[in-house]
């Protein structure tokens, strides 16, 4: 094992900027938080930090629960996140989650690839 050093910072993360390149965004329940106004700026953020290959994986969560129940969290589908990350991100994987535990709204895993 490499010891990797680890930084803790407290800042909003949708205008967060810096000059190295990520492999990779994991969403739980930040995307669903957003006010579907707000949700494009998640997508600038995934163009600002992923480099070419790179990947933003998701658990869409509350898939099936429509936009005008309210939130947070507010209903969310693969479709929604696409759009966000416009055509610099390719769907590559896209599938139910099985038993997610949740009574009301059903998950699935989303991975995209930057083109």
């Amino acid at each position: 094992m490499v010891p990797v050093p680890l930084g803790i910072g407290l800042l909003d993360a949708l205008t967060f900027v810096d000059d190295r390149q990520y492999d990779l965004i994991f969403d739980h329940t930040f995307f669903c938080a957003l006010h579907p106004e707000d949700r494009p700026a998640f997508g600038d953020l995934a163009r600002r930090l992923i480099g070419r290959g790179g990947l933003v994986c998701s658990i869409v969560f509350p898939a099936g629960k429509h936009l005008d129940s309210g939130g947070p969290p507010w209903g969310m589908e693969t479709a929604a996140l696409t759009a966000a990350l416009g055509p610099d991100f390719q769907v590559i994987e896209d599938r139910p989650v099985a038993d997610c535990g949740h009574p009301s709204w059903d998950e699935r895993w989303a991975a995209f690839s930057r083109v």
